[in-house]
Parts: C-alpha cells; structure tokens; sequence
C-alpha cells in the first residue's frame, strides 16, 4: 500500500529519552488521520520529524514516494507540507490578510501579490475572519488567531496538512466552528490532514483513522469506532477518564 505520507520504522531520541520508537504510519490521499496520546507520548515529537524542525534518529519519511529526511522546514513546506504550532504564532504587527499574503507569496505556488491577495482573501472568508483583514493580527481572540494560523498554513499550498491542538482552549462552540472550517478547507482544496487533538469528541468527528501513541510507541491505529472500545486505549486513556 502506498500514500501521500508513508512513516516506517520512525524514531527519535533526546540523549537516553526515547521521544518516537519504531513508528509506522501510512497516510491516503484525502484522508483525515487523528493522533491521540498523553502529554509526552511523542504527537508533536511526530510532527517536527515530518515537518523538519527535527531529524529522526532511525527511520524514514516519504512524501509521494521520495524522502524528505534531511531536508529543511522551508523545502519540505515548499514540497506541500503546512504545520500549525500548539501556540499560535502570527506575525502580530502585520494585519490579519498580511499574515495570509506572506504564507501565500512564499509558499509552494510563490503567487504573485495580486493572486496571493485574492487567495488571502478566499480563505479568510472560509475560517470567518473575512472581515477582519485589516486588524492587526496580534489583535485577534484566541480563536481568531488559530483559525488564522490554519488559514496561513493552507496558504502555502499546503496538500498535507499537519494541525496541532487547533481546538485547545476553545468553548465548545468554538470547537465546533473549527470542526466545520478544517472540513470545508479540506474539500475545496483536496487536502489530506493530520491532526493532533486532546477534544476527544472532536478528534472522533473528524477523524478518518486515529494513530494513537504511549510513551512514543504505536498502540492502535484504526477507525474511531474501534479505537474506542480497543482495550489497550482504554487501559492507557480513555478508561481513566470519568
């Protein structure tokens, strides 16, 4: 089998820490894979390994069948790989569009200012902030400025999508919205999405598959309604939860 993403054997170590053990994962065009784990089970350690802000210390990663271990953030990004960070991270004195322009003249497809400005445009209308293209982005709500960071992510031509905790600290409302924003941007532009959340609801809504990781080891990767009766997830998480 193969895919837009194929993880095998994949590892990395801190000095005597072992973050990611021999973890595989392939991911299908268009699919919607859910991570799930514990605080330090290695959900974001998998993240910067498929992103380039790390280097595996064992295994590899492809992206449409060719390797992109070793190469840096800005290429593998260039290559359609666009990441969210827990923490929100617009660039705060520019404005909301701006933030959006930037992703945009830079990304995979370099558009040129008048196409990246429509773009902008396009997908501030999709997360919501439509209206909000002049307020300067460190301005905005916690809500705004992740539903902004998603649309700046996709905004690089982003074709795998990698969403870390984009619903943490949101009301429930506000989950919801962001449920319906990632569903819509992954429609109208054919993206496949990994998704790390601790919104287990949320997580169970959207996902496709859920990988679920303990102590940087793969302990179940399956359809959520599997993954919600799998023993070894209720032992490790689900079944401490009241």
């Amino acid at each position: 089998m193969s895919g837009l993403l194929e993880v095998s054997n994949l590892g990395r170590n801190f000095g005597g820490v072992r973050a990611l053990h021999d973890v595989d994962l392939i991911v299908s065009p268009g699919e919607v894979v859910g991570i799930m784990g514990a605080n330090g089970a290695g959900k974001t350690t998998l993240f910067a390994l498929i992103a380039g802000n790390l280097q595996p210390s064992a295994g590899e990663i492809r992206l449409d069948g060719s390797s992109i271990v070793g190469l840096s953030p800005d290429r593998i990004c260039r290559r359609g790989v666009g990441r969210t960070f827990q923490t929100a991270r617009p660039f705060s004195d520019l404005t909301v569009s701006e933030n959006v322009i930037t992703a945009a003249r830079f990304g995979t497809r370099r558009l040129e200012a008048r196409a990246a400005s429509q773009r902008a445009s396009q997908l501030l209308e999709i997360v919501g902030l439509g209206a909000r293209g002049d307020q300067l982005a460190g301005d905005l709500t916690l809500s705004g400025q992740k539903r902004l960071e998603v649309a700046r992510a996709v905004a690089t031509g982003a074709r795998l999508l990698l969403l870390d905790e984009v619903m943490a600290g949101l009301t429930p409302a506000e989950v919801s919205q962001m449920l319906d924003v990632v569903q819509t941007l992954k429609q109208e532009n054919a993206l496949t999405v990994l998704i790390i959340e601790h919104v287990m609801r949320a997580l169970m809504r959207i996902s496709d598959r859920i990988l679920v990781l303990h102590h940087g080891e793969r302990i179940a990767l399956n359809v959520p309604a599997e993954i919600a009766k799998d023993q070894r997830v209720l032992d490790c998480y689900l079944g401490s939860q009241s």
